[in-house]
Parts: structure tokens; C-alpha cells; sequence
């Protein structure tokens, strides 16, 4: 896959909007007029996607095939899912994702879920393992006392 599609997709949010610009393109290739590639491409397309697409083949089928083709790619790229406390700036979501990319997997994307009883940390999920680093845990765990049992 083209590394300035990497550049574009880093959440499952950025995955899912190509995927439907893909279908609008595809959609597009063989129309006339105002839903023509070239007018779809400049009107409905995001800036960043329509520059990557806008040096696509000039044959019709050439053009559909790689569009297919980055479609597939992009549905096989791996979630890395975190589970965090507040929302992500876009810097955060760039340093986790690079940091991922070089150490886990170039093909990783990040699929983020906000849920703030973990209170901080994290909830790590990747290829079936997962890892609570959340604060609520450390918490639990450090404060937690079971209660007596009964007698029998």
C-alpha cells in the first residue's frame, strides 16, 4: 500500500471514510457530467484523498482495479484498539500510531473507544491480547479488600 495512504488513515474513523470515498469514485468512473470522476473527485472528495487518487491510471478499468484493490487493503489493515479516558488530540493519535507502526506494525490502525470510569491509562487490544492499564485497576487492586468468607 502507497506510505501516503498511511499518511491519511490512522483511525478506523479515517479507514471507514476512504472506504466511502472508494465506493463514490468507483461509482463515478463510468458517469458523464456533473457525477463524473473528475467533478466527484474535486466536489466530493476530501482534499487529501482526491490529491491521491487525482494521479490514479487514465484507463477506466486500470483505475477501478486500484481503487478496488486499496479498498481491499484497507479493510485488511489491524485494529490496535485502546480504550481511554478522554478523547485523543490528533498528536496523540499521530505519536500512538507512529509509535505503533515502528514497534507493532506498519499495517496498524487505531481504533479508539472513550470511556472515563478507567479514569486514566489504558485498555489495550491487539491481534486477541489484551492488557488493563488502567487506573481504575491500579486502584481496585490497591484498595480493594474481598470480603470474609463464611464459615462452612
Amino acid at each position: 500500500m502507497d506510505s501516503r495512504v498511511f499518511q491519511l488513515v490512522k483511525t478506523q474513523v479515517d479507514v471507514t471514510a476512504l472506504i466511502n470515498e472508494i465506493d463514490i469514485l468507483v461509482d463515478s468512473l463510468y458517469r458523464t457530467g456533473e457525477d463524473s470522476y473528475a467533478k466527484v473527485l474535486h466536489t466530493k472528495i476530501g482534499v487529501e484523498s482526491a490529491k491521491l487518487f487525482s494521479e490514479a491510471h487514465d484507463d477506466k478499468e486500470t483505475r477501478k482495479q486500484s481503487l478496488l484493490q486499496l479498498k481491499s487493503d484497507l479493510t485488511n489493515l489491524v485494529p490496535l484498539r485502546l480504550t481511554l479516558a478522554f478523547y485523543p488530540t490528533p498528536e496523540s493519535v499521530d505519536k500512538i500510531v507512529t509509535w505503533a507502526r515502528t514497534n507493532i506494525d506498519k499495517a496498524v490502525i487505531m481504533d479508539y473507544v472513550v470511556d472515563s470510569t478507567i479514569l486514566g491509562g489504558a485498555i489495550i487490544e491487539y491481534q486477541g491480547k489484551y492488557a488493563d492499564l488502567s487506573l481504575r485497576k491500579k486502584l481496585d487492586e490497591s484498595f480493594f479488600v474481598p470480603p470474609p468468607s463464611s464459615p462452612s
